[in-house]
Formats: structure tokens, C-alpha cells, sequence
């Protein structure tokens, strides 16, 4: 389907099947002067995406032309930028055709050797991945040809619709003005998030997708440190393998203490060991492990297990991070993981706790963050029950974001599963809620080197850093009051008879209250 205004200066061509358009959600467009969409888009012949925050990280200005193979202004536009742009390759301007329809690649390929257009392609195929974003896709149809222009610190600095008369003299004054701007460093108003969950003790990158592993994701974490912004990594538990395997485990802790995490989780997963297990893990303190309502208790006294919550210094900034995990997660987990001689676990219920920490930590720290580990829906309810969080990082129900989610003034992020993805939260600081800047997930592609220290540890050619994990020392007789930063005095919870029997899992956990005790 095609419709061509009779002055040929615009074209609306079919981009997304007639049958299918209902069903397609359509974003306003931008507006020239705000942050421009981060889109993620593989070129014509290759699977590897480019990544509009890999261009603006390397300073580029891009340029964005969108077409169809039966738009007909499209056939005067493009070889007008092309001639333009061809003076700016070596001035940092890169330069795309986005294709938004549906044909494939090979009839695109034709249609570009016919023409002889040169200039590199984006495959947008109707237009999902950025024809969308940019208002150039709407109601199933493709408005083309348009130009977007994106500065070399992500703003949208034109977006012209139709075929423009001057439009050389126009791209051309534009761009001399953007390739002699400097190259902003990074802002002294902005936190990056880094954000990881549900490891699952994959060390390797899956078989499935080749994605993953954790040597990329020590090469992804010391890039994001080495810019200027300032930087927190944080993890959402299930790091350690769903099945009994202290080995692997040992690397995954390895890998974690040498990657530098400023705050881990707890999940069900760092049961599976067992109690003891994870008591000594907590007991070593190779990295910052935080639970506010998992107890460690005997003779019906229980005292925290780990520390609530900690302060993160991040630059000029203080990051105030609580986590809990709620006890419907461990369902499938055998009760006798949770039961070490005497000791056993009971969870106590979160929002008293997390309410307390919001109250004592507002106004002392910048930015208030929980890793729940309870699925996307228990997060949702949680941003709702309890106002004053900033951001929560989700973890257990696998959840992959395409951006964040909003609960009244909360931002909800989670990353996938498997550790195929790294979460980057970029949050403009200094407002009354903290304002998205940018977000996306680093695809953990082979196109990513391997951190060789990380990588000899996950391969078994490497001694543990910083000293073992599970220690031959004595524990103490009760762990986890040491070093807390959390209000209120650590506290003493009598514990209630056992809901459960040694080697079962848990049953009868009320959901809301998150309560219950396991391996008594």
C-alpha cells in the first residue's frame, strides 16, 4: 500500500501489515531538543546490533534518514545527504539509512545496488526498533523519508518530515555546528546503575543465544567505571546455581568479589548449598551481601543473618540500597537448605523494616534503592504500599525491561535471566525524583572481550581472589550485626513454631505479610 501527497515531498508507505497494526503500541514523537530514543538495530548483513549509546559514547553525531523501497521523495533525499554527509566521515558524524518496511534483506539489498545508495542501513523492519520511537511509524504506516539529527550528547537536535527544499543548506549549517561542539564529559548531575540478576550461576555465556558470561560482564563493569560519571553495581540475587554445586559456586564468588559489586542480594539460589553454606559466604564478606528479612535463628532467638541495607558512596553522591527476598520465592527449594545443626531461617515481614529505612535514610542519602528479590508483580505492589523508594531492582521472576517501569514515583528495573544482559539506569540527580537519562541493556555478545582475571577464574585456572569463600574458621555464634547501616538497633525476634518439617519445602508462607520460618 502506498498514498504520495501530490507534491511528492511525503509518502506514506505500509510498514506494519494491516492485520498486525492494531495490536502495535505508538509513542509520540519526540521533540527536537529532548533526549533522543536509544535504540539498539542490526545493519544490513549482520546480526550485531548498533547501539545509539555505543555512537554516543565514542562522541559521534548521527544521522538518521528513514525510508522505503516505494517511497519516491526517498530517491531525491538520499543521494542529497549522501553527497552531504560524505564531507563529515572524518569530522565524527556517522551517517544511517534506517529501512522501516517489511521486505527482506535481500530486496533491500537490490534496491540499494539499483539506485546506487551506499550509505550504510539499519534494518528496522516495520519500523519496531526505532521507526516507533521516533514518531516516523504510526497507525501501521511509515511517514517517510524523514531525518532525525542526534548530537554527540544524545539530543535531538532536528527531526524534518518530508522531502525539505534546502535541506543541504540545512544538514549542512547544522552540522558544522554540532562537530565543533565539545565533547561534554560526563555530567556531574548523573548516577549510572549498573544491574544484574539471576546469574544462575552461568559463568559461561548460554548455548542457547552465545550470550553472557561473566568475564564480559567484568570487561562491561570496568568500562562503565573508567568514564566520569559516578557509578554503582548492584545485583538482585540468584547469582549461585539452581542445583547443589559448590564448585561452580566458588567461581561465581570469586568472579563477583574481583568484579567489585557495591551490593548483592540474597535469593533462593544461595540456599541450594545449604545453610551453612551460605553462612560462611556471608561470614567472609568477599562483597557486600544485604538481607533485611531473612533471620538467622536458635532456640527461638534470631538476629540478621547479613546487614539490612548499606550507603553506597558514588562520587558526591550517597546511595542508600535495602534488600529483602520474599519467602514465596523458595517454594521449590528443599527446607533442609535451610537448616544448619541448630540454626534454621525465618523470614520476618519487609515493610515495617523497609519503611524505617526510608525514614531514617531520606534525607541523609540521595537516592534510595531496593533489590527485591520477589518478582515483577510483588514489585509493583510494593512501589504501591510503600512511597519514598526512588528505584527498585527486581530479581526471580526473569523479567527482561525494554525500559523502566513506573509505580507512582518508583522506577522498577530487572534484566533478563542468566546474566545475558547487564541493566544500565543512567539518573539525572538534583530533582525532587530522580530523572531517567538514559536506560539500556548491554548485550553481553561475543563482540565484547573477556576480563582475562574473571575469565581464568570461571575456567578453573585461577586461585580465589582476596581469600576463600567458605573458610575453615569457626563461625560466630551468631552472625550479621557488624558493620550495619540501617536504623534502629539490631533486634532480637522470638520465633514462632515451625511451619514447615525438615526436608520440605516451604508451604503455608503468607504472601503479604512475608513471613515464615524454615528447617525446624
Amino acid at each position: 500500500m502506498k498514498l504520495c501527497k501530490s507534491l511528492a515531498i511525503f509518502c506514506l508507505a505500509a510498514a506494519i501489515p494491516a492485520a498486525s497494526a492494531p495490536s502495535i503500541a505508538i509513542a509520540a514523537a519526540p521533540r527536537v531538543g529532548s533526549r533522543a530514543p536509544l535504540f539498539s538495530c542490526p545493519p544490513l548483513g549482520s546480526e550485531e546490533p548498533v547501539r545509539l549509546m555505543d555512537q554516543l559514547a565514542k562522541g559521534q553525531v548521527t544521522v538518521l534518514s528513514f525510508f522505503h523501497t516505494t517511497c519516491k521523495p526517498c530517491l531525491t533525499e538520499i543521494p542529497r545527504l549522501a553527497k552531504v554527509v560524505e564531507g563529515y566521515k572524518d569530522k565524527g558524524v556517522s551517517s544511517w539509512l534506517v529501512f522501516v518496511g517489511g521486505e527482506d534483506s535481500g530486496t533491500v539489498s537490490a534496491y540499494l545496488k539499483s539506485n546506487g545508495f551506499t550509505l550504510p542501513v539499519l534494518m528496522d523492519r516495520h519500523g519496531l526498533r526505532i521507526g516507533e520511537k521516533y514518531g516516523v511509524v504510526e497507525d501501521g504506516l511509515a511517514r517517510v523519508p524523514q531525518i532525525a539529527v542526534i548530537s554527540r550528547n544524545g539530543t535531538l537536535k532536528a527531526l524534518w518530515k518530508g522531502l525539505q527544499e534546502g535541506m543541504e543548506e540545512k544538514i549542512t549549517k547544522l552540522l558544522d555546528e554540532l562537530v565543533v561542539e565539545e565533547k561534554a564529559a560526563a555530567s556531574t548531575d548523573q548516577l549510572v546503575i549498573l544491574f544484574t540478576n539471576n546469574t544462575n550461576g552461568m559463568t559461561l555465556p548460554a548455548m542457547s543465544t552465545e550470550l553472557g558470561g561473566l568475564a564480559r560482564r567484568a570487561t562491561v563493569i570496568a568500562k562503565e567505571r573508567s568514564v566520569a560519571a559516578p557509578v554503582v553495581v548492584l545485583d538482585c540475587g540468584d547469582f549461585l546455581p539452581p542445583v547443589a554445586d559448590e564448585k561452580r559456586s566458588q567461581q561465581v564468588v570469586d568472579a563477583y568479589a574481583r568484579m567489585g559489586y557495591n551490593a548483592v542480594a540474597i535469593g533462593e539460589a544461595e540456599f541450594v548449598n545449604g545453610l551453612g553454606f551460605l553462612r560462611k559466604l556471608a561470614a567472609a564478606k568477599r562483597f557486600p551481601l544485604i538481607s533485611a528479612n531473612v533471620k538467622l535463628c536458635r532456640d527461638d532467638v534470631c538476629s540478621d543473618m547479613v546487614p539490612s541495607s548499606i550507603v553506597v558512596k558514588a562520587g558526591k553522591y550517597r546511595i542508600g540500597v535495602f534488600s529483602y527476598m520474599h519467602p514465596d520465592t523458595v517454594g521449590f527449594t528443599p527446607g533442609s537448605r535451610f537448616k544448619d545443626g541448630p540454626w534454621y531461617v525465618k523470614f520476618v515481614d519487609q515493610v515495617p523494616m523497609l519503611k524505617g529505612f526510608i525514614e531514617g535514610y531520606r534525607k541523609e542519602c540521595d537516592l534510595l534503592v531496593v533489590l527485591s528479590h520477589a518478582g515483577i508483580d510483588e514489585d509493583r505492589r510494593l512501589a504501591a504500599e510503600v512511597p519514598g523508594i526512588d528505584v527498585i531492582v527486581g530479581g526471580h521472576s526473569q523479567t527482561f525491561m525494554g525500559e523502566p517501569a513506573r509505580e507512582g514515583k518508583t522506577l522498577i528495573v530487572h534484566a533478563g535471566a542468566d546474566g545475558q544482559f547487564v541493566g544500565k539506569l543512567v539518573l539525572k540527580m538534583g530533582y525532587a525524583s530522580p530523572m531517567v537519562d538514559t536506560f539500556e541493556n548491554i548485550r553481553l555478545s561475543k563482540s565484547i572481550a573477556d576480563d582475562e582475571a574473571v575469565k581464568a577464574i570461571v575456567t578453573g585456572r585461577a586461585a580465589a581472589v582476596g581469600g576463600p569463600a567458605v573458610p575453615a574458621t569457626k563461625l560466630p555464634a551468631v552472625a550479621g550485626d557488624a558493620n550495619r547501616e540501617r536504623p534502629g538497633p539490631a533486634r532480637r525476634v522470638p520465633a514462632r513454631p515451625a511451619e514447615t518439617g525438615p526436608g520440605t519445602g516451604l508451604k503455608a508462607v503468607p504472601s503479604r505479610t512475608g513471613t515464615g520460618e524454615v528447617g525446624r
